[in-house]
């Protein structure tokens, strides 16, 4: 489909092109030898330019990176901590992919220059042509699934770490190292790469100015939520998002604001100039911007730029066990089932995760400088609640281990191992549509659009059509909703039951980035006062403000800073996000002819909108999003929650692995219905009080304690049963001698 929507934009530019010149003039494609030949020159000639400008493209990043011209040197720096929370692409196929994209672009846009100035003969068949060899290069294929040799798993019983085979028709669908889809065509500049422009054909407004005047700092604590909704959301993004930065030479990590105009592709052309009079960021006057890295679509369709999801898509704990086989075996003992984890000798009462020792951008600042920390996700060290979060899942997967290896002593370490992987992933699930995603959603769209899960039996709606594979707009702009739940600050607690008595100093948000020294910090509770503040703090409402520690101190070093508000809006330009105006339509809300039109807006944010905005199609979707009034039983608006919505059901119908599932060949994947019946036991607080020293949780850890959600003790919290799982397995003499190491992963 794209492809064919593409060559018929160029088909007409042709048609377009050819009015007004001779037939004389232009050589038609012919089926004899001469024909054949010119269009092939043509062809090899486009395909040879494209592959020098690729290399070429190297040697300016090598001779920048000789010049010392956009490199970060100093990895504590605000630039540095930026690099560390988006690193580039590191792995080789990751390259390929971008190297790839690159390509394409450069052919597209030759190909395009060409047929606007009459320059081709044949031009319709070269374009053919050039689009069958591309596709023949393209780094995005199906394997065979049925193929063992392609594999260290078994793909019909586990999940492979990347996401391949979880569709057997669709190898692709929703693995790793992947484009983004799009709900909406791309809308850039040029039609190909450039940032998103205004109605009129000018700039779009600095989003630097929107943010300072839209999103500004505004206290709204919510009476109803806990800070754990923003900190789950933020683990439940890093387990299926992650778009990595353009890169320097060798991988490095760029300082735009220090280049621009310097590096090719536009790296750095969209860097973000600080308007004069901006009193937060007087010591500088540019926000570093470096570009995603382009790749194509899965079709290597010549087109538009498209970005890079680097890790899976599916909810399946790759933030805790990695998107590749590789990472995997670093994060595990490769014994007994077990992940890797550092004892504490401090008197904590529980691991871990394993040190970082290769993570030059963080380390504590005390005398200790201990390092830190190593989990499935490279942004683990973010912020300490994001840490805490982490840490527990580790907990949690070596608990399960113990279980099971107590009843299947026979089992071997990659057994034991995917089977406690398999139930995480299931717990991560349930936990995430059965108490958060209501919340954000609320109870009218989760309904409407088959969210909720059952409370018996198996779900028997899994379509092998639907593509789950995350939707650009979803990662770039729609699940950065959670940017407004953040407060400043972190609450640390001895106890949720009796606040009064504990004695620990709250965390400043702007002091914790990539510093793990809290998480250490046991004699103020480590970790464990972290998560049991998170689950009683309230949480900043969903809103357009978001806190000024995000948008004026974010990764402050005292010399720069990072504006989140801004860097999201240009991220959104940078993807080629079409605007809010369209999305409104695309959730069958009426399009907009004036700003004053937006009924789900109120009045008040409509003409600060008015403000800045010269058309209603110029509004970025983040900050329309944003100022929309909330649904009444949800916490975003109705583009936003349309959004949202069908991202999580396609997450949920999409994949064979949902926890919910009976498949006719799924007797190997699914789970028993007495296991299903302990999965629904869980619960977050569940999770958490089996996990760390507690004497009780909220019986729901992502609202406030109240009437209908009281303090319940850890003892009286319903758990999961591992015992349902003492059955063998089926088809266990198959795997009993089962190695990692074979095979492609």
């Amino acid at each position: 489909m794209r492809t064919a929507f593409v060559l018929l934009w160029i088909n007409l530019v042709v048609v377009v092109a050819m009015r007004g010149k001779g037939s004389s003039d232009t050589i038609e494609s012919t089926d004899n030898d001469t024909g054949h030949s010119m269009v092939d020159d043509m062809i090899d000639k486009l395909d040879n330019m494209a592959n020098e400008q690729t290399k070429n493209f190297d040697r300016i990043l090598e001779r920048l990176f000789g010049r010392g011209i956009g490199r970060i040197v100093n990895s504590k720096s605000a630039l540095g901590l930026q690099a560390a929370f988006s690193k580039p692409v590191r792995r080789s196929k990751g390259k390929d992919k971008i190297r790839s994209g690159l390509k394409t672009e450069l052919l597209f846009r030759e190909l395009r220059r060409l047929i606007r100035r009459n320059d081709l003969t044949s031009p319709v068949s070269i374009t053919n042509a050039l689009q069958s060899r591309n596709e023949e290069t393209c780094p995005y294929k199906n394997v065979d699934c049925t193929d063992n040799r392609n594999f260290k798993i078994d793909v019909m019983r586990y999940r492979t770490p990347d996401g391949q085979c979880n569709n057997l028709k669709n190898s692709s669908f929703g693995r790793a190292e992947f484009p983004f889809i799009r709900y909406l065509p791309a809308d850039y500049g040029d039609g190909l790469s450039t940032g998103r422009l205004a109605n009129d054909g000018g700039q779009l407004p600095n989003p630097r100015l929107i943010s300072r005047e839209i999103h500004t700092d505004f206290n709204s604590v919510s009476g109803r939520i806990t800070h754990m909704v923003m900190q789950w959301g933020q683990f439940l993004d890093h387990d299926i998002t992650r778009t990595p930065m353009s890169s320097g030479f060798e991988g490095t990590s760029i300082d735009c604001c220090a280049a621009v105009g310097e590096f090719p592709n536009g790296i750095c052309d969209m860097a973000i100039n600080v308007p004069a009079n901006d009193l937060s960021f007087t010591k500088q006057s540019c926000i570093n911007f470096v570009r995603s890295a382009p790749t194509t679509d899965a079709a290597c369709t010549l087109g538009a730029r498209q970005q890079l999801n680097e890790i899976t898509s599916f909810i399946d704990g790759s933030n805790v066990y990695g998107s590749t086989y590789e990472e995997q075996v670093k994060l595990r003992e490769m014994a007994n089932g077990v992940m890797k984890q550092t004892d504490s000798k401090e008197g904590s009462v529980g691991v871990l995760l394993p040190q970082d020792h290769d993570d030059e951008s963080c380390a504590t600042d005390d005398a200790n400088k201990r390092p830190c920390f190593a989990a499935g996700d490279i942004r683990v060290n973010e912020q300490p609640g994001l840490a805490s979060i982490h840490t527990i899942w580790l907990r949690e997967h070596n608990r399960i281990v113990t279980s099971l290896r107590a009843m299947h002593s026979a089992w071997p370490d990659e057994i034991i191992f995917q089977e406690s992987r398999k139930i995480v992933g299931a717990l991560l699930q349930h936990i995430t549509y059965n108490e958060w995603l209501p919340i954000i959603l609320g109870q009218t769209v989760m309904v409407q659009n088959g969210l909720t899960p059952l409370t018996s039996g198996y779900f028997r709606g899994y379509d092998e059509a639907i593509d789950p594979t995350i939707a650009n707009v979803f990662a770039t702009a729609t699940f950065r909703f959670g940017h407004s739940l953040i407060d400043d600050h972190l609450v640390r607690l001895a106890d949720i039951a009796n606040t009064s008595a504990s004695n620990f100093t709250n965390l400043q948000l702007k002091d914790t980035f990539f510093n793990p020294k809290s998480v250490y910090d046991f004699d103020n509770g480590g970790c464990e006062s972290i998560l049991k503040g998170l689950a009683s703090q309230g949480a900043q409402t969903v809103d357009r403000f978001i806190k000024g520690q995000l948008t004026n101190e974010l990764f402050t070093d005292g010399h720069m800073s990072l504006d989140l508000a801004a860097l999201n809006i240009q991220r959104g330009r940078d993807h080629g996000l079409p605007g809010y105006n369209l999305w409104r339509e695309y959730c069958n809300l009426p399009r907009a002819t004036a700003i004053d039109e937006l009924a789900e807006i109120p009045p008040g944010i409509r003409t600060k909108l008015e403000s800045i905005y010269a058309h209603v199609d110029d509004i970025d979707i983040f900050t329309g999003g944003l100022a929309e009034t909330r649904l009444p039983d949800a916490l975003v608006g109705p583009t936003f929650a349309c959004i949202l919505a069908k991202q999580f059901h396609a997450l949920k119908v999409g994949d064979r692995f949902w926890y919910e599932n009976d498949l006719n060949d799924s007797k190997y994947t699914k789970f028993t219905t007495e296991q299903l019946t302990e999965i629904r036991k869980v619960t977050l607080s569940g999770i958490l009080c089996q996990n760390m020293v507690a004497s009780g949780m909220p019986q729901n850890s992502f609202l406030k304690l109240s009437t209908t959600n009281p303090f319940i003790d850890c003892d009286d919290i319903p758990t999961m049963d591992l015992s349902k799982w003492t059955a063998d397995l089926q088809g266990m003499s198959n795997l009993k001698n089962v190695k990692p190491g074979q095979g492609r992963g």
